[in-house]
């Protein structure tokens, strides 16, 4: 396998730490694929960019996270994670679970022939996404209390819960990154065919096993000696991830030769106000309106900007994010640039916690008037 190094990157909730948490985090997921590319080899990494039609893998791993505000894939929800109660064991069944959706999707592309370039590209989104959610130990973890999301725990003097703390904050707070994990790659061969033998349940029960070390923390505090010894179960966790990503689609692309031809779709924009966005949710649009006040989130994950657009926060009826990845295709600072100034912003209307919001990801995407 060769090796390719794309960068990552970080991501965080908006303005507040969420209550119910997704797998990884942005920032671990575009590790997973991260080093699923760093392990490919050249031929497979050029098939399966060309499937994703223009998508970064850091979009591409993030994909089911970012269609969860979108209704028509309200479907995929019961599939980023499987409950077993602590001392019970899988039984297989048809229910909507990541085991299921995992070894579907498998199956699927394992006979591309049968596919359009659209279903094979949501597969792929499906497999870059789930085989890191699989890694996470909580999303294999107890009903009881949802995967961790209602064990409310304290991280550096910040409310949040264990699921949390494992899907991004200790990630964030060690800055984790590409070299942090391929460290750990000292497999010998047997290990290798180990890691390499496609069984989706032993690899489930095998994040399931770690789950005693999640939860071994005291009374409600996360402190400095449990990130310390669990960093190192998370880096190795990713890394696994993103071998196992790795060989599966060198095993699924080698066989899918033909050139994608997607149609090109004719986009309509819709020019609305800045009020009452709610109704456009999913539409692309172009609301023109004022910018009252800025946030640069610096030393966060994601390091995202926030604008203000039609009144200061925590009043404005639009939010304008900006990933710090995409902060590259600015010329100048976007909060101090577009801080007080009108503007005409064309993008998908999407719903973060009841409120609007567009994502922005290049310069020409806001018009200043």
């Amino acid at each position: 396998m060769k090796h390719i190094i794309i960068l990552s990157i970080l991501a965080i909730s908006l303005f507040t730490t969420p209550q119910k948490s997704y797998a990884w985090g942005r920032q671990g997921h575009s590790l997973v694929v991260e080093i699923a590319f760093h392990y490919m080899d050249s031929t497979t990494q050029k098939k399966v960019a060309k499937f994703l039609n223009g998508m970064t893998i850091e979009d591409a791993g993030s994909w089911m996270d970012n269609v969860r505000s979108d209704h028509a894939y309200d479907y995929l929800k019961p599939d980023h994670y499987i409950n077993i109660e602590k001392g019970e064991v899988y039984i297989a069944d048809n229910k909507d679970n990541i085991v299921n959706e995992l070894n579907k999707v498998i199956s699927e592309l394992n006979k591309s022939e049968t596919l359009t370039d659209a279903n094979i590209q949501t597969d792929l989104l499906i497999l870059m996404h789930l085989i890191g959610d699989l890694h996470q130990p909580l999303h294999d973890g107890y009903g009881s209390d949802k995967g961790g999301n209602t064990d409310q725990v304290s991280f550096m003097n910040k409310g949040t819960n264990i699921h949390a703390v494992w899907d991004s904050e200790i990630i964030n707070y060690k800055n984790v990154e590409l070299n942090d994990c391929i460290q750990f790659n000292n497999y010998q061969p047997k290990e290798l065919v180990a890691l390499d033998k496609l069984d989706i349940i032993e690899w489930m029960n095998e994040s399931r096993s770690l789950l005693d070390k999640v939860y071994d923390y005291k009374g409600n505090k996360i402190d400095e000696a449990y990130i310390n010894a669990d960093v190192s179960i998370i880096e190795k966790q990713l890394l696994i991830a993103g071998l196992r990503l790795a060989d599966i689609l060198e095993h699924l692309f080698k066989n899918i030769n033909r050139e994608p031809t997607f149609a090109i779709e004719k986009k309509e924009i819709l020019s609305v106000g800045v009020e009452g966005l709610e109704q456009y949710e999913g539409k692309l649009v172009k609301v023109c309106t004022k910018i009252y006040g800025t946030k640069f989130l610096d030393n966060s994950g994601g390091k995202p900007t926030f604008l203000n657009a039609g009144a200061a926060f925590p009043n404005s009826p639009l939010t304008i994010l900006i990933w710090g990845d995409n902060r590259k295709n600015f010329k100048k600072s976007p909060e101090k640039y577009y801080d007080g100034k009108d503007v005409c912003i064309t993008g998908k209307i999407v719903m973060y916690k009841g409120k609007p919001e567009i994502i922005v990801t290049k310069e020409d995407e806001i018009e200043i008037k």
